[in-house]
């Protein structure tokens, strides 16, 4: 005997039962899968009495699966996806870290082996929230072969318990092409403590790099900054962590511009990086063709009569016979336009 069968929708498309709570407000019921909206009468849409209900056949054939009924009992067989869905999810579940550092150490051996899914899995909810599209755009694929994160020992990961719920992480990792070191990355990640029912687990919920692309595609991860700030002359930029402790800033008066804050690199001791200018507005509207000329200045910004302008340096700023000073000064350098296009005017 041939019967129609009707279900509460409950809210989960897995088991397609979708919860009638919401569905319920008014008679002119509208059903969206996926965001994309179905005609009511496709699945026998019905309101009585505040419940909404639907045809569970009508539902299941729309996922391509098949519904039976025999023996009193109804069997629900779906397509592969969703058997695929539940293995992605048991996968995740075996994944989930019991401790913080449990999951920073899944999280390197995902970018290792270039799987955003191993990655994403040990990412905080708010994480996975603003990074699940950028994964599927990439087809959760990440990093690149060359260079790519080399082997990151236990001992290597130092540990900062920020509150009893989240802890921070430091490490440096190699850069390696091939079997050849080439370089040396760095990365601080913070853990939280996730709460349920169930049982409390741990997850990232920031990553910052001093490169956030020194492996290629590294989704969820920002480059680590501090914030340089200069109340006199009213402008912040933002400036690699990498950057803490190794920079200074002198302020070389002109009796005709005004102001030149050279940002100089400590090892150096001399070498200069970049320059912010404070120049007076009528200087700058004079000699900006000649200035232009000699140097490559470009004005960055401008308060009251003031003018801001950056400009690198125009020769050599280290010795090349003291390798060590070299080599920060060119490191630090790579940094430079990135710093320039941060700057901002305090209001």
């Amino acid at each position: 005997m041939k019967r129609n069968w009707k279900v509460l929708i409950a809210a989960c498309v897995g088991s397609m039962i979708l919860s009638g709570s919401v569905l319920a407000v008014s008679p002119g019921v509208r059903i969206f899968i996926n965001n994309v909206e179905f005609a009511s009468s496709a699945f026998k849409l019905n309101v009585d009495k505040g419940t909404t209900m639907v045809s569970l056949r009508s539902i299941v054939e729309q996922f391509r699966g098949k519904l039976t009924y025999k023996d009193n009992s109804i069997y629900v067989t779906m397509p592969e996806s969703s058997n695929v869905s539940m293995q992605v999810n048991s996968l995740e579940n075996a994944l989930s870290a019991g401790s913080a550092e449990e999951a920073v150490q899944t999280w390197i051996k995902g970018v290792q082996k270039r799987s955003g899914a191993m990655q994403y899995a040990v990412l905080s909810p708010t994480l996975r929230q603003n990074t699940k599209q950028e994964f599927e755009d990439n087809f959760w694929v990440t990093g690149g072969s060359s260079p790519h994160m080399g082997e990151v020992e236990a001992t290597q990961l130092h540990s900062k318990q920020l509150t009893p719920d989240k802890v921070e992480f430091s490490f440096d990792y190699p850069l390696v092409v091939m079997t050849e070191t080439i370089g040396t990355g760095s990365a601080s990640i913070t853990v939280d403590k996730i709460k349920r029912e169930s049982v409390d687990y741990w997850a990232i919920s920031d990553i910052s790099l001093r490169d956030s692309g020194d492996t290629g595609i590294m989704i969820g991860a920002t480059a680590a900054s501090i914030t340089y700030q200069n109340t006199t002359y009213n402008f912040t930029l933002t400036l690699p962590k990498s950057w803490e402790g190794k920079y200074e800033v002198r302020d070389r008066v002109s009796d005709r511009a005004g102001h030149n804050l050279d940002f100089i690199n400590k090892v150096t001791k001399t070498g200069t990086l970049f320059t912010i200018s404070v120049w007076s507005k009528e200087f700058w509207q004079a000699n900006e063709a000649d200035i232009s000329g000699m140097i490559p200045a470009e004005k960055v910004g401008e308060k009251g009569n003031n003018v801001y302008i950056y400009h690198p340096p125009t020769d050599v700023q280290y010795d090349s016979s003291d390798e060590k000073a070299m080599e920060d000064y060119l490191t630090m350098s790579k940094d430079v336009k990135t710093i320039k296009a941060s700057f901002k005017i305090i209001k």
